[in-house]
């Protein structure tokens, strides 16, 4: 199981939509993103990615840490370099969705300095409740 698919099914139900993201990360790249991921020696422990939106702005996506590396900072390393790339790129904002019921995660964004910028609505592509965050970078 990946990852995200661990992730995914802890939290919610894996829709179609997440299946096509998964299947194909090079897309990702191709329009302009990049994928992180985290290693514990060999292993892959935790991965995200960040999507161009357009000039100015980078979405973080499916950020996850495999539930044994959980509570050792990964999060926050993935989280750094996704900030980091996005500077580097010349990116003004990153932006992400999160639920609000997804309280660790929440906390560590606000950390990093991500501020509620949207409502809570149902994702159109998802079908599941979510909010925007934004980091002015």
């Amino acid at each position: 199981m990946t990852i995200n698919k661990e992730w995914l099914e802890l939290h919610y139900n894996i829709t179609e939509g997440d299946e096509v993201i998964l299947a194909n990360p090079e897309t990702i790249i191709e329009n302009g993103g990049m994928v992180f991921f985290a290693l514990d020696g060999m292993k892959v422990a935790g991965t995200c990615a960040i999507v161009k939106e357009d000039t100015d702005t980078f979405q973080l996506i499916k950020m996850g840490v495999l539930k044994a590396h959980r509570k050792k900072g990964i999060g926050e390393l993935l989280l750094n370099a996704c900030i980091l790339e996005a500077q580097t790129r010349g990116a003004k904002k990153l932006t992400l969705e999160t639920a609000k019921e997804l309280i660790p995660a929440i906390r560590l964004y606000e950390k990093a300095g991500f501020k509620k910028s949207g409502e809570e609505h149902m994702h159109p592509q998802f079908g599941r409740k979510i909010f925007e965050m934004t980091l002015t970078l």
